[in-house]
């Protein structure tokens, strides 16, 4: 996650980074998935139904997650980081593509990257999301992953500029069709 130009564009610290991103993962462990390519964890993602895509930061201190909450407050006194928690929070809050998962975070070891980790969870994700008819949302600050997404079928839904330094995108892939209507009607 080092690389997420969402950290570097903002100059957020290291603790705080850390914190961001574990409280991904027990959040995920707490309201929804969490999967790895492997023991080792060279990927790693974070997945929850529609229902708990806007989790507050009671839900986060229910979790047991009171000094990563606090952190995080921290963030909400720069303007920025601010403008991007009010935009997505509204933003989920209006999603009008039915029942979906929202991937949280995904992320590759440095050392491990561009050899199908993330691939492999995306696409679990991708068959899993088709199997149970749901879409899949989520959000880049790389503008790179914006096209890597589109190859697994996800689509700009909104592209956000908070400043000049930081722009997001709001992506989603659309569930797929039920089996029943491929086939018409036999009357």
């Amino acid at each position: 996650f080092s690389d997420d130009p969402m950290i570097a564009r903002l100059n957020i610290n290291h603790t705080t980074v850390e914190s961001m991103y574990s409280m991904s993962m027990r959040l995920g462990l707490e309201y929804g998935e969490v999967y790895s390519t492997s023991s080792n964890c060279e990927g790693i993602m974070a997945i929850c139904k529609d229902e708990y895509a806007n989790i507050g930061f009671m839900d986060m201190i229910r979790a047991g997650m009171v000094m990563s909450t606090i952190r995080l407050l921290t963030l909400l006194f720069n303007k920025e980081m601010r403008k991007i928690f009010e935009v997505l929070e509204k933003d989920k809050k209006n999603l009008s593509i039915g029942p979906y998962y929202y991937l949280m975070v995904i992320g590759v070891m440095l050392d491990h990257q561009h050899s199908g980790h993330g691939r492999r969870m995306v696409e679990y994700l991708c068959a899993r999301a088709d199997r149970e008819h749901r879409a899949i949302y989520l959000e880049t600050q790389n503008e790179l992953n914006v096209h890597w997404y589109e190859g697994f079928g996800f689509r700009v839904m909104k592209e956000v500029t908070i400043s000049k330094r930081l722009t997001f995108w709001e992506m989603a892939r659309p569930k797929a069709p039920s089996i029943a209507s491929h086939y018409p009607d036999s009357k």
